[in-house]
């Protein structure tokens, strides 16, 4: 995403902040803005992570919205966001409570207090689509709808598919990569069904490793 380094002057301005203070708050170094300013080129926007535009906006008291350009007015958009943790397949394989955190995973939109992230493991909603390494935000308060991205538990493995609702009494979860097996869901077993990917952001790297 296009950050524009204006608005964040504009931020520290009005917070009175130093570019160390600031970066300071977004968990990602005392360096950030500084190292940002060094790959900016003239007044052309810089093209940042989505992680770490939601990072800046939490630290700056403002919206993505407002950092890339979206609106002129700072608190439009504005999310009070709190991190959410980060469950890998055992997790959410075997409802184990104590899930690893990632404590600077923060969604751009509001979520649900049982929202989670999770690293994905393989192919089957396609490379184009959604690829082993990116990371997906899922929450189980959105009611998913056809056409939505849902992850399941299924036959003890953790998978990402397409939501297809045919007949009342029946789900049908596909995938984008024919390689993947399709399943067909009774209404009874929905609860297989643990959340709907309300938001994907490509080629995630953590800082930390998440997963044994």
């Amino acid at each position: 995403m296009d950050l524009q380094l204006t608005r964040i002057d504009a931020r520290l301005s009005a917070l009175k902040l130093k570019d160390a203070e600031a970066s300071g708050k977004t968990g990602m170094g005392r360096t950030l803005i500084r190292d940002l300013r060094r790959r900016a080129h003239g007044e052309k926007p810089l093209r940042v992570r989505s992680d770490t535009l939601d990072k800046l906006a939490f630290a700056l008291q403002t919206s993505v919205h407002y950092l890339t350009g979206a609106t002129h007015d700072p608190s439009r958009g504005l999310v009070r966001m709190q991190a959410i943790p980060v469950r890998d397949s055992d997790a959410l394989v075997n409802g184990i409570r104590a899930d690893r955190e990632y404590p600077s995973i923060f969604p751009t939109l509001p979520v649900g207090p049982t929202a989670f992230a999770f690293l994905v493991t393989d192919n089957a909603m396609d490379a184009a689509h959604i690829e082993i390494g990116d990371l997906v935000i899922v929450d189980p308060a959105t009611r998913p709808e056809p056409g939505d991205t849902v992850l399941a538990v299924i036959e003890a493995k953790v998978c990402l598919r397409h939501y297809r609702n045919p007949f009342s009494a029946s789900i049908l979860l596909v995938p984008l990569n024919q390689a993947f097996p399709q399943f067909d869901l009774r209404a009874a077993d929905r609860s297989k069904i643990r959340g709907t990917v309300v938001e994907h952001r490509r080629s995630f790297t953590p800082r930390k490793r998440l997963a044994p």
